[in-house]
């Protein structure tokens, strides 16, 4: 029996939603120095979003949660005060 890998788009949203339940999502958005409005600019969404998405009120779905994870891992390969501030 064959056993089937999640694919790269799965993955991520999963890492998303684990990095936002467990609060390392707000934790690598601090230490990278940027606000809750910088996220949800560079992700197209509201800041009342990403707020939502760190405080476990909503997960972030499909392509948003790509998006998201794809910035969380940048910032967090980054290193502490790696944004613009805030």
């Amino acid at each position: 029996m064959q056993r089937c890998e999640p694919t790269r788009s799965a993955a991520q949203v999963a890492l998303a939603r684990r990095l936002c339940a467990t609060g390392e999502a707000r934790r690598i958005r601090r230490a990278a120095g940027l606000s809750i409005y910088d996220v949800a600019a560079d992700q197209g969404v509201q800041p009342s979003t990403v707020a939502r998405w760190e405080n476990g009120v909503r997960v972030p779905r499909a392509d948003a949660a790509v998006r998201y994870a794809d910035l969380l891992i940048a910032l967090n390969a980054l290193g502490p005060e790696s944004g613009s501030g805030a």
